[in-house]
């Protein structure tokens, strides 16, 4: 696409597409993607940071009820040790179906929110985008599990059967304790190594799934089908917005936690025998409440970030930049909500030019001469 279908070039009297920014009209380099990125999250921080807090919150809430059940384990009285288990089973229980619904309707919450930031609407709240969330609820829960299932439970699932599996198999050949570890050991280091290159391979497959199913109001498998499909020529730069995601993260992670285990290490008699144990859950609840705190913080950046990437390919693959435009400009009409279609009438110039130029651009080869010449010749036709 040329600059000449950039929005803000795009003005015939009355009719001026307002709304969409103009930077985005157009297909975009990873770079720029990132760069909108940043600069769409800096711009509303307060209320990014708000719609993705809610699976860090729910997080941080077990971590701290857990906590104290833990280290109520330590004294050693069969009695409370047996108490303090079921109890850490009871809140595993309710954490995690709270953790699912928290990331399927934060996700979707996230997608909303940086869509109707990409549309520049004013009113963009987080009761807002929530409420809309909430609407398609069981979409949102579907979506996530099923992307869970993919990526998550498959992997978990292949790895424990196969590990069982394998032991059993070696039991049976009657091979040594020793030799059986060693064998298990380097079938998982394997079967990790391949399923890490799965979910690599899968990941960016399955990420315009969410901007999809919120933007167009697609069903669960019909989201996952067009994000396979919308995905394809831009994969690895999706990918590599997850890994630069991850290293973020990782980073910002271990700035929090340092700090936190030096502290907790400097405290008189923490370094005993006695109170090893204790400094050692100090250090694993502070590890994983900072990785999922950071996750609040590094969340947005996807949610933005694969919004721009939906948009991007549809202006590459689809032509959206030109569809909006006459949507704008009230010539064509959205068939899911009218069922028919829109009356036939003249272009504004502009938009008849700017169409034109875009027509000439996608098909460099058309030249003007190539056209057959059908006119007869004026001189020979009085000579005759």
């Amino acid at each position: 696409m040329t600059d000449a279908l950039k929005i803000g070039e795009f003005q015939t009297g009355a009719i001026k597409a307002e709304g969409l920014q103009t930077a985005f009209l157009r297909p975009m380099s990873l770079g720029e993607i990132l760069d909108h990125t940043v600069q769409v999250y800096r711009r509303r921080f307060l209320l990014f940071i708000g719609v993705a807090a809610g699976p860090s919150v729910v997080v941080l809430a077990c971590l701290a009820a857990g906590f104290p059940l833990l280290t109520s384990m330590r004294g050693g009285n069969p009695v409370a040790v047996g108490l303090a288990g079921l109890a850490i089973l009871a809140l595993t229980l309710v954490g995690l179906p709270l953790y699912a619904a928290a990331s399927g309707l934060g996700y979707a919450a996230l997608s909303d929110a940086a869509n109707k930031r990409f549309l520049d609407e004013e009113e963009i709240t987080l009761r807002g985008v929530y409420r809309e969330a909430w609407r398609r609820g069981w979409s949102y829960l579907g979506l996530f599990a099923l992307e869970s299932l993919i990526l998550g439970v498959v992997p978990v699932a292949v790895i424990l059967f196969g590990t069982i599996g394998l032991g059993v198999f070696l039991k049976a050949m009657g091979t040594s304790s020793d030799e059986a570890g060693a064998a298990v050991a380097l079938a998982l280091i394997v079967t990790f190594a391949l399923l890490g290159g799965y979910v690599l391979w899968m990941l960016p497959r399955l990420s315009l799934a969410f901007p999809i199913c919120v933007v167009e109001k697609a069903g669960v498998w019909q989201s996952i089908k067009r994000g396979y499909d919308l995905s394809q020529g831009t994969r690895g730069r999706i990918l590599l917005l997850f890994v630069l995601g991850s290293v973020s993260a990782s980073m910002l992670t271990w700035a929090v936690t340092i700090p936190v285990v030096i502290v907790a290490a400097l405290i008189p008699g923490m370094s005993s025998p006695h109170n090893s144990e204790l400094l050692g859950s100090i250090m694993l609840f502070a590890t994983y409440g900072a990785s999922f705190a950071v996750q609040a913080l590094v969340r947005p950046v996807y949610g933005i970030g694969l919004t721009l990437f939906y948009y991007d390919q549809r202006v590459r693959k689809e032509g959206f930049d030109i569809e909006w435009m006459m949507q704008r400009a009230g010539l064509t009409e959205i068939a899911e909500l009218t069922g028919t279609p829109a009356p036939a009438r003249p272009l504004p110039p502009q938009l008849e030019i700017t169409l034109a130029s875009a027509a000439l651009d996608s098909a460099p080869d058309a030249r003007p001469d190539s056209a057959p010449d059908t006119a007869p010749n004026s001189a020979s036709g009085e000579t005759a």
